[in-house]
């Protein structure tokens, strides 16, 4: 049954790449099952704002549990609409990032699981990890032909995001990764969590992010979290003391420090901040940044931190564009009515 999986995948993935064009139109393009029970949009950046020379970024973002690609990429709000619309605008955020940071052209592919969340979806399908290297393998083809004749040869960078559920398939890519090629690939340039790094396991990630990390190249690590063990709902907690994201957090934080990274921290009623810069021989382009917001009050901010301009913290430095993360929405203005969405 698998190798049938298998053969059928890999016809398909076949026929997508032939059909793909290096004229590049601009927009969400989308992709039904490239591996089963998957949906994927591409989105590329308008012909006319790409900019001559500049190497291109092909974002992932592995959505969160319960949504779809339309929430996730929100769009300006009308009375009765699904107040998922307005939780996280990535791509309004994107737009943002476009606009201000000119380090990279920007792609980023929205990743939707058939069952509405890549936690259940790595539990149901047991081959997960392969499948998940075999699903960014083909989107790096599939965007390095729709962009060939604006790349020019230049090679194509690599973001993993993900926001809730969305952080099992970054984990389950890295195992999948380091079973298929001995390591995160070097194309990886940006691996963030946002809320979503509650199956961090220092046993399993710790040693291929730090193997990741020590690669030539500039490289950043960013983990947004906050402590979801105060927070009570219907009367239960939430989570327990040891598997919400804050506590995870600083379980990374530790377990970095013990491979030799040193961390500077900036702690307030606010936040602890963290931030590690060039720490080790052989990591020197490297950062880190775990930021986790305090909860006193058991207050819920799990989808707060992305709307609070948590994807753009994710992807560019705060100093290269005008916002303030934990801030008031910096992308206001590239909010759109609809995001468009057509075949590839």
């Amino acid at each position: 049954m698998n190798l049938f999986r298998n053969f059928c995948r890999g016809i398909a993935i076949s026929i997508l790449l032939i059909v793909a064009t290096s004229e590049l139109r601009a927009g969400g393009r989308e992709l039904i099952n490239l591996i089963p029970e998957s949906r994927v949009v591409i989105d590329f950046p308008d012909p006319g704002n790409v900019i001559g020379g500049a190497p291109w970024m092909l974002i992932i973002y592995a959505l969160p549990n319960g949504n779809t690609i339309e929430h996730t990429a929100g769009r300006k709000i009308k009375p009765g609409d699904d107040w998922h619309y307005d939780i996280q605008h990535i791509s309004a955020q994107t737009e943002f990032i476009r606009h201000y940071s000119k380090r990279y052209n920007y792609v980023v592919a929205y990743l939707e699981s058939g069952t509405r969340a890549w936690t259940s979806y790595a539990a149901k399908h047991q081959d997960s990890p392969e499948l998940f290297v075999s699903l960014v393998d083909t989107l790096i083809s599939i965007t390095r032909k729709e962009i060939s004749g604006a790349v020019k040869g230049r090679d194509l960078s690599i973001a993993l995001c993900s926001h809730s559920g969305g952080g099992r398939f970054v984990f389950n890519y890295i195992a999948g990764s380091v079973a298929r090629y001995g390591l995160i690939p070097k194309p990886v340039r940006i691996i963030s969590f946002i809320d979503s790094n509650y199956g961090f396991e220092d046993s399993l990630h710790t040693k291929p992010l730090v193997n990741w990390l020590r690669q030539p190249g500039e490289r950043r690590l960013t983990v947004i979290s906050y402590i979801d063990s105060t927070v009570v709902l219907n009367g239960k907690h939430i989570v327990s003391s040891t598997g919400g994201t804050g506590y995870r957090s600083m379980l990374m934080k530790e377990s970095l420090e013990r491979e030799g990274f040193h961390f500077s921290s900036h702690i307030d009623t606010t936040f602890k901040r963290y931030r590690s810069y060039a720490p080790l021989k052989g990591a020197r382009g490297s950062s880190i940044e775990i930021l986790i917001k305090e909860n006193p009050n058991g207050n819920i901010y799990h989808t707060v931190l992305v709307e609070k301009n948590g994807f753009i913290e994710s992807i560019i430095p705060r100093s290269r564009a005008p916002f303030v993360f934990w801030g008031d929405r910096a992308y206001s203005g590239f909010i759109n009515d609809k995001f468009e969405i057509s075949p590839f």
